[in-house]
């Protein structure tokens, strides 16, 4: 998926705030106009370069942050929060959905 083209776009941040998914995500509630358009060719070679650049970490897999639990434990914590921001029954096929997203999850 990263060998293809795609854009980064540019937008004033005034409107935006976090809506505590458990990622890095920031929603605005308006439209808000793009300022800007960069174009990428290769998606993965503009992450290599940011990463290179120190703008972001980049971790390949199977290597994660000292932060995230090398068990992937934290993604039921996750799931269980994305329940009760839904107001959501957490049942037995929520965290199916966890195990088919993430099967390395189960080993």
């Amino acid at each position: 998926m990263f060998h293809n083209s795609s854009s980064i776009y540019t937008l004033d941040d005034t409107t935006f705030k976090d809506i505590h998914t458990g990622f890095s995500e920031v929603v605005s509630e308006v439209g808000v106009d793009t300022e800007s358009e960069e174009f990428l060719e290769n998606v993965y070679d503009r992450i290599q370069q940011l990463a290179n650049e120190g703008k972001i970490k980049l971790y390949i897999y199977p290597n994660k942050p000292k932060e995230i639990p090398q068990d992937s434990s934290d993604l039921i914590d996750k799931q269980i929060r994305q329940h009760q921001r839904n107001h959501s029954p957490i049942t037995k096929k929520s965290f199916e959905r966890v195990v088919l997203l993430h099967p390395y999850f189960n080993r």
